[in-house]
């Protein structure tokens, strides 16, 4: 919540991305592999 309040806020976008730990393929890789 402190970041949110801070100047370093305002560099953030409407964009999403998707982050977390890993543990599991990316999703693209079963279509990149499909295609071969």
């Amino acid at each position: 919540a402190a970041f949110l309040a801070s100047e370093a806020a305002s560099y953030i976008s409407g964009a999403t991305l998707e982050v977390h730990g890993g543990g599991e393929p990316p999703h693209y890789l079963a279509t990149t592999n499909a295609i071969k």
